[in-house]
C-alpha cells in the first residue's frame, strides 16, 4: 500500500468520523438564481452538495471556478451538486457567468447570502467559503479560501456514488 493510499484512508476515516461525531443538518434556505427563480437546497436533497460562497471582485473565487466546473461535469452522474452562491450584485454575477458559462447554478445571495454564509460557520465573511453537504443534509466539513482540487477530492471521494464501469459483454459475476 502506498503512502497515498494510506493517508487518503486516513482522510476518508477521520472525515466518516467527524461527521458521525458532529453531525450538524444544514440549515433550510431558498434564494434566486440569475433568471430570478427563487431556489431551495431542498431541490438538491439525495446529492453530494459543494456550497461555494464567491464574488466577482474575489481573485481566489475566480481561480476555484474552473475547477469547480471541471467537477461538476466529472462527478456528476457520482451524485455531485455544486451549487455558487454569489455575494454580489445581480448584473455583475449575470456579465461574469455570461462569459464563462458556468455549468451549474448560480444563485444570487447579497445580504440574505453573507447571513447564510456565517449561520453556516463563516463568522469572518470571508470569501471563498465553501461548505461540503452529504446526500442525507448533513454538513461533512467547511472552508475557508481557496481550495484546489486535490484537497476537494479528499473530502468529496467518500461520499461520491460509484460509476459502473464494467462493460456490458462482462463476464458473469459467477465465472470470476
Amino acid at each position: 500500500m502506498s503512502l497515498e493510499t494510506s493517508e487518503d484512508d486516513h482522510v476518508n476515516l477521520l472525515l466518516r468520523t467527524a461527521r458521525a461525531e458532529t453531525a450538524t443538518q444544514r440549515p433550510d434556505f431558498s434564494l434566486p438564481d440569475l433568471q430570478g427563480k427563487q431556489r431551495k437546497n431542498s431541490e438538491w436533497d439525495g446529492k453530494v452538495v459543494i456550497l461555494n460562497f464567491w464574488a466577482t471582485w474575489c481573485p481566489p473565487c475566480i481561480q476555484e471556478i474552473p475547477m469547480f466546473m471541471h467537477l461538476q461535469r466529472t462527478y456528476a452522474e457520482q451524485g455531485l451538486q455544486i451549487v455558487g452562491i454569489a455575494i454580489d450584485e445581480a448584473e455583475a454575477v449575470t456579465e461574469f457567468n455570461t462569459s464563462l458559462k458556468m455549468n451549474y447554478p448560480i444563485l444570487l445571495g447579497e445580504e440574505a447570502g453573507v447571513n447564510l454564509s456565517k449561520s453556516l460557520g463563516n463568522n469572518i465573511g470571508a470569501l471563498p467559503f465553501t461548505v461540503f453537504i452529504d446526500p442525507q443534509g448533513n454538513i461533512i466539513t467547511r472552508h475557508i479560501g481557496e481550495l484546489d482540487e486535490e484537497q476537494t477530492l479528499k473530502i468529496l471521494r467518500p461520499f461520491l456514488t460509484s460509476k459502473t464501469t464494467r462493460p456490458s459483454t462482462s463476464v458473469p459475476a459467477q465465472l470470476l
